[in-house]
């Protein structure tokens, strides 16, 4: 709301949506990812030591002691970890609010989004764009 209030925009009323993406870092695409972080100003070895620990992973289950065949894993970070929270946000790092006067916070998987009811785009709109690239 800081934002809005700093500009002299006080509108009387705003529309918080409160979204928390459910199993949101299970979605994440270890390539999708990847791509996005080459964009940031990252040293080379430190992306290829990030792309090393995404890329050309599998896994099997072991069950009263036989294995299954593996599988490749494409998506997903690890939660709890110090890194996946970051590695989300650098995910969704493109969802921007298409309104002027609409202001987005984020938090790992979870984003505040505040649309006041002058808004030139409205809540919906906002929402869909979100759904969409996620």
């Amino acid at each position: 709301m800081a934002p809005m209030a700093d500009a002299g925009r006080c509108p009387p009323s705003v529309r918080c949506v409160m979204i928390d993406f459910s199993k949101a870092f299970d979605t994440v695409n270890h390539e999708v990812l990847v791509r996005k972080l080459q964009q940031f100003a990252l040293p080379g070895n430190i992306l290829k030591w990030i792309a090393s620990f995404l890329l050309d992973r599998s896994q099997s289950t072991k069950v009263n002691g036989e294995c299954s065949l593996p599988i490749n894993i494409t998506r997903s970070i690890v939660q709890g970890s110090v890194t996946g929270p970051y590695a989300f946000l650098t995910y969704v790092s493109d969802c921007k609010v298409l309104g002027f006067l609409n202001f987005l916070m984020k938090y790992a998987d979870d984003f505040n989004l505040l649309v006041p009811e002058n808004s030139d785009v409205p809540v919906e709109d906002e929402m869909k764009q979100f759904v969409v690239k996620i």
